[in-house]
């Protein structure tokens, strides 16, 4: 397999290239398009020739794609487009640059997505075949991810997957190989950097993608270029995308322009052109333009003249000479009361650029860009923040210990390691597949450290991101890194209440009785207990008994953890924790006293705990009264005091 069949993967990361820069670059990038346009057949397609570096199916998907990104409403690119629409591909290479250059025309692509996705291996992976006969290798695997992701298709399952196929098969030296052990290529590894750019936050690959970035850099040569025109136009573009020096960025561009022929192509190679023509827009329209004067300012940061290293924004512009030697647009000081940019501020506000509302007195000034957003006289800068170390901690009896394993409903503090105190930092947790489950953003004051609870996580492996941004709140990341915790499956029962209705009686007396416990589950996986239950009379007869399982699930964090009241009649809560109902029976107390009800639970043979309880049958009680009178006789016409007495005595049967 060719290392060059892949069209779809670089193009996924370039559509910042819709407006079109005023630039010199322009006519290079024009001669260019004139060269596809001439070379394109009657059918749309463009044929193989003998300088062709790939096959006529890949070149013209290639050729599409850029008229797409660069010159969109170029006619070359309809035909290319009713071409390509019948064309049935052979390989995932093919497949994935159909679906690429479909998906972005606005037709439906919805089967050639199901078979991409069906076409991928086990170890996340794609291999050159739809059939899944061949190895999964790292074009195959980059063009069917960029692919997808351009067709909005990339769901989190499937790009997982993909991204550790990927990461594994990265070497030590930061770069890619066509497949695992390969040496690394400037090929894959600035295809790498473009597809996995966009995946950098959500999945953490910030260290990956600058040591690709470090890969990529020390391969550039003397002239600026990278070996062949395709390879210097894929490295110029990963490097767009990365934090590098402007000055190796320039040397790329220059390499490019200074090797096109004078028929507007590259290697008289329709696939070549079509790559270093995207690679050149893309210079000019990610905000990374290059600095043809060197005075620290390109055109696209408002450099007005980048031809002149005394002409940039903030220079001094003290007469009327001619020259706007600051860009505002002004010949001289600043006289005007007009606001034409509408953002409030006018030129004799202190607005240094009145014809950009992004600019004026009092707006957040992103750092280290060159361009002073709020009219300071500087633009601000921030000292180089790095993120050291990401330590979870086990709270043990008020000691903090460090720890990489926890149980459920465990307090654990995550400490982060950076340069500077204080600097705002934006952490996160996640599961392995990649779905942010909580944002940590409370600290205690003075501290980079951050309490975590595991609540009811499933078992598992999960994910750490830490990001160091801006203290001059531009959002910017300044840093990021990851690292993991794990949560094992534990199993804890740590209550339970025995529940009797009703717990008082009498002798003679029929009770319908109700017998059950609520008990709560606070582990983290499904666990099945069972519980035996025995009520007896006080001379130790057994009265009722039963074994009862039930399988308890974890607590759903979402929902509130009301008890439930079914003992006083008011209905089961669904919540936890949960009620069992272990016996309903009539029964005839015969016996007074207290009737021992006892409860114990197991979770398979090993016991969990015993509940104790009882009911209480009073005893049936005769009065027997009895009275006296005295005097027992008065004669009549006498005063008397007379008593009468009235004695109850209680008789048990």
């Amino acid at each position: 397999m060719q290392k060059i069949n892949l069209t779809i993967a670089l193009s996924f990361t370039i559509f910042l290239a819709a407006i079109a820069p005023v630039n010199a670059q322009q006519a290079t990038i024009d001669s260019g398009l004139t060269y596809l346009q001439s070379t394109q057949l009657i059918e749309g397609n463009w044929s193989e020739t003998a300088t062709s570096l790939n096959s006529p199916f890949q070149t013209t998907t290639a050729a599409a794609r850029t008229f797409q990104l660069v010159s969109p409403t170029n006619p070359a690119l309809t035909s290319a487009i009713t071409f390509l629409s019948t064309q049935p591909p052979n390989t995932v290479d093919d497949l994935a640059q159909q679906l690429e250059v479909l998906a972005v025309s606005g037709a439906s692509v919805t089967n050639l997505v199901t078979t991409v996705k069906a076409a991928q291996r086990t170890d996340g992976g794609w291999g050159i075949d739809l059939n899944g006969t061949f190895q999964s290798e790292v074009i195959d695997t980059l063009s069917a991810l960029g692919a997808l992701e351009v067709a909005n298709s990339a769901d989190t399952t499937t790009t997982s997957k993909a991204i550790g196929y990927l990461l594994g098969t990265q070497n030590t030296d930061g770069g890619w190989g066509g497949t695992s052990g390969q040496p690394s290529e400037t090929f894959y590894t600035a295809i790498a950097v473009l597809i996995l750019k966009p995946f950098q936050v959500t999945f953490g690959l910030s260290n990956q993608i600058v040591s690709a970035s470090t890969f990529l850099i020390s391969k550039q040569n003397i002239d600026g270029g990278f070996g062949t025109a395709f390879e210097t136009a894929l490295a110029l573009q990963a490097m767009l995308r990365t934090v590098v020096d402007p000055v190796k960025l320039s040397n790329a561009v220059n390499y490019l322009t200074a090797t096109q022929s004078l028929g507007g192509s590259w290697d008289d190679d329709v696939y070549s052109t079509a790559l270093v023509l995207r690679a050149l827009n893309d210079s000019l329209s990610v905000g990374q333009d290059i600095d043809n004067d060197g005075d620290g300012i390109t055109e696209n940061q408002g450099d007005c003249d980048d031809t002149n290293a005394s002409i940039f924004p903030g220079a001094a512009d003290l007469t009327v000479d001619g020259i706007d030697q600051n860009c505002d647009g002004i010949d001289g000081p600043v006289t005007s009361t007009l606001d034409s940019d509408g953002d409030g501020f006018t030129p004799i506000d202190g607005d240094c650029n009145d014809a950009n509302g992004n600019i004026h007195p009092g707006a957040v000034d992103i750092p280290n860009n060159g361009i002073d957003e709020n009219c300071d006289g500087v633009d601000a800068t921030v000292t180089t923040i790095n993120l050291t170390s990401i330590t979870t901690l086990e709270v043990v009896g008020g000691t903090n210990i460090p720890a990489t394993t926890f149980g459920p409903f465990e307090t654990l503090i995550i400490d982060i390691g950076v340069s500077e105190l204080d600097i705002p930092i934006n952490l996160f947790i996640s599961d392995a597949t990649g779905t942010i489950l909580q944002t940590l953003d409370v600290r205690p004051e003075g501290t980079d450290q951050f309490p975590f609870n595991t609540h009811s996580l499933a078992p598992g492996l999960y994910t750490i991101t830490a990001q160091a941004m801006d203290p001059g709140g531009s959002g910017l990341i300044l840093d990021e890194m990851t690292s993991s915790l794990t949560v094992n499956p534990v199993v804890d029962l740590p209550e339970a209440i025995l529940g009797i209705f009703p717990e008082f009686s009498n002798v003679t007396a029929t009770e319908e009785e109700r017998v059950g416990v609520v008990i709560s589950n606070r582990s983290n996986i499904p666990v099945t207990v069972t519980i035996d239950h025995e009520v007896k009379n006080p001379s130790g007869v057994l009265i009722n008994s039963g074994l009862t399982s039930i399988t308890l699930n974890p607590p759903d964090p979402t929902l509130p953890t009301t008890s439930s009241d079914f003992f006083r009649g008011k209905g089961v809560s669904e919540q936890p924790p949960s009620t069992v109902i272990l016996s309903q029976f009539t029964h005839t107390f015969t016996e007074s006293g207290v009737h021992p009800v006892v409860a114990t639970i197991f979770i398979d043979t090993t016991l969990q705990m015993t509940l104790n309880g009882s009911i209480t049958a009073a005893p049936a009680i005769r009065i027997d009264p009895s009275k006296s009178l005295v005097p027992g006789v008065i004669p009549p016409s006498e005063d008397k005091q007379i008593r009468i007495d009235i004695h109850l005595e209680g008789v048990e049967p």
